[in-house]
């Protein structure tokens, strides 16, 4: 983006998505379906990953959005083309199961000049801001009773970086949940302790949508809502707060106990899945490695 812009140019979402993808090899592989009529689809991704710990996977369905200035505000089109790009979006996720998320092309930090920068002072080579480059943000929470402007704001107060999204190093911090009585141990343990590989992937797009629930007065409920059966967790608190569904259901409905058989034949064979037809411009897959093992410690040395 920076390159772009030194010269003049502008950057447009295709193109960074495309440097993106590339860059992620071989760790990521990608393949390109026929080309399809964005302004009418949305052109959106399928982005799986698959954890090689575990076997488990999450995956998402991703429209790209640039952000912009308009009458001297930020602002990002989220009901381009009267809101169809983001109707598709969601038919999308429920479609194939997964989450709708927005990849959120924020530019470089001197084209924000440390506008809405997460870190408590902003600095000079902020890494953070550097970081927020680079965002997704879940589409429930582009959502704000067809307010342009309040649609943005949402969006840039609840994104998070896609180093954030992948680095299990980072701190999950403390997000809101009532006592969900119904829920199982293991689902508890999910919201409340650090995760790994595809669960970790999965709980920071939840954390997102806890984050924002927490604004909302309406009682949680602990009734429980089917996901899929096999979902890591086939059963999910039932509560929706503002979103108007179950942002549970909604976020996890793509961790699986594997990856589907389209992708798994991706990967061995290059095969692409059937899919709905112009509605996708491709599909990605992201492997999580292995953590790399300490280095064994040298032996002292004796005299003997």
């Amino acid at each position: 983006m920076a390159a772009f812009e030194a010269e003049g140019e502008s950057w447009a979402e295709t193109s960074i998505t495309d440097l993106l993808l590339s860059a992620a090899y071989p760790l990521g592989r990608y393949v390109k379906f026929n080309q399809v009529e964005e302004g009418e689809t949305g052109a959106d991704w399928i982005w799986w990953w698959v954890d090689e710990v575990t076997g488990e996977a999450f995956g998402a369905v991703v429209q790209a959005k640039r952000l912009k200035k308009r009458g001297g505000r930020w602002w990002i089109d989220f009901q381009y083309k009267k809101n169809v790009q983001r109707e598709n979006l969601e038919y999308l996720g429920e479609y194939f199961d997964v989450v709708p998320i927005y990849a959120l092309y924020l530019g470089t930090s001197d084209y924000r000049a440390g506008a809405f920068c997460r870190a408590e002072t902003h600095e000079p080579g902020c890494e953070l801001c550097s970081m927020s480059t680079l965002s997704v943000v879940p589409s429930l929470l582009t959502h704000f009773l067809g307010l342009v402007d309040e649609e943005t704001d949402m969006a840039l107060g609840y994104h998070v970086s896609l180093e954030e999204l992948v680095d299990p190093s980072v701190d999950p911090g403390t997000y809101w949940s009532p006592n969900f009585a119904n829920a199982t141990d293991e689902f508890v343990r999910f919201l409340h302790e650090p995760q790994a590989g595809a669960r970790q992937i999965a709980r920071t797009i939840v954390d997102r949508l806890r984050h924002a629930r927490q604004g909302a007065f309406s009682a949680a409920t602990d009734e429980e809502t089917q996901v899929r059966s096999d979902a890591v967790f086939p059963d999910v608190p039932d509560d929706r707060g503002h979103f108007g569904e179950p942002y549970f259901r909604t976020a996890l409905r793509g961790l699986r106990t594997a990856p589907p058989d389209y992708v798994q034949r991706f990967l061995e064979t290059g095969e692409v899945p059937e899919i709905p037809n112009g509605q996708i411009a491709g599909m990605a897959v992201f492997t999580i490695p292995e953590p790399a093992s300490e280095p064994e410690q040298a032996e002292p040395l004796t005299d003997d």
